[in-house]
């Protein structure tokens, strides 16, 4: 019998870990050493809880189910800990992830939402939004969320991060089975995530299907990730604001319940974001929120954000464009 030892990627060292330390860093040994102490049974039970081996419901045809071996010993069982052995669907796992953004409450994905006729009338029942059985207690689903969180805040894939809107989520890399054996030059990269992590609106997943070149989840499918995530902000209302934030925010609100209202200051006129298009001009951000901030520039710089409110400075500064500055900073207040 030949032995195979579990080995972590790019020959890593990590040493001693916490929970968080080995989903942040993509721990390898450390989720084969969790999986040995869940025990079979229990890992078991948890797959089967969170819909993995079962098809979804959601409305599409030819939705296949995934692989699970319900039956095997300590090999099997550290293996699957850390993703190999077991075949599951994009689609299982983005509602794992929307399970845990949901505050630990099953979700089953639709494709539409309803149909509207031209008088305006749904000729399709809508999906709904109610929320499923609770799968996870609603505590545990938050600390699921914060170590997510730092797999982007300080792990593997820090590139991910925008400023302001505080991504959790999950590289992967898997190597493609191949033959009855794992192949050692195909693979598939993967990026998870939701956003923002305090208030989730948004759950998507990323998936390159043997990369050229790299094949690191971070760093193949991790930008293509925050590419469409800096498009939904810019067209929706998400409020930039991080978790940290947002808790401090509740804790001042609590402070000053029993305090008096100050008076009250007319209010500042609102700027409206004008979309520049003129690649040889630095936009005036000045007074915009940042939603509005991000239209105005267009898609066109790397944007760099410090704080929260409306724009009270900018680098560089309103004006004709140097054609080597390709980063904005914006500093909000």
């Amino acid at each position: 019998m030949v032995k195979t030892p579990i080995r972590e990627a790019k020959g890593h060292d990590y040493g001693l870990m916490t929970v968080e330390e080995i989903i942040a860093k993509s721990s390898n040994i450390g989720s084969a050493k969790l999986g040995l102490r869940i025990g079979y049974d229990n890992f078991i039970s948890g797959i089967d809880a969170f819909g993995f081996g079962q098809k979804t419901g959601v409305d599409l045809p030819g939705e296949i189910s995934g692989m699970v071996h319900r039956t095997g010993g300590p090999v099997e069982l550290s293996r699957m800990a850390f993703g190999q052995g077991i075949s599951v669907t994009a689609m299982q796992m983005i509602r794992m992830y929307s399970i845990i953004a949901n505050g630990g409450y099953d979700v089953t994905p639709h494709i539409v939402k309803k149909i509207i006729n031209k008088n305006g009338e749904e000729i399709v029942a809508p999906s709904g939004d109610s929320k499923g059985d609770s799968l996870i207690p609603k505590d545990i689903a938050k600390s699921l969320g914060d170590m997510l969180r730092s797999v982007v805040a300080e792990g593997t894939a820090t590139g991910v991060d925008i400023s302001g809107f505080d991504i959790g989520g999950k590289t992967g890399t898997a190597e493609k089975p191949e033959r009855g054996a794992y192949s050692k030059d195909k693979y598939i990269a993967s990026f998870f995530g939701f956003f923002p992590v305090a208030k989730p609106k948004y759950s998507m997943i990323v998936l390159i299907d043997e990369p050229k070149g790299g094949y690191y989840g971070a760093a193949v499918a991790g930008p293509l990730f925050k590419n469409v995530a800096n498009f939904l902000i810019q067209n929706s209302n998400v409020t930039p604001m991080s978790s940290r934030e947002q808790d401090n925010k509740k804790e001042t609100a609590k402070k000053v319940e029993s305090k008096p209202e100050p008076v009250k200051k007319a209010p500042e006129p609102v700027r409206r974001a004008v979309v520049s298009n003129d690649p040889n001009t630095v936009p005036d951000l000045t007074g915009l929120t940042l939603r509005d901030a991000l239209k105005s520039l267009s898609g066109q710089w790397e944007v760099k954000v410090e704080g929260a409110g409306r724009v009270v400075r900018q680098v560089p500064a309103p004006g004709p464009r140097n054609q080597q500055d390709n980063v904005i900073t914006i500093w909000l207040q």
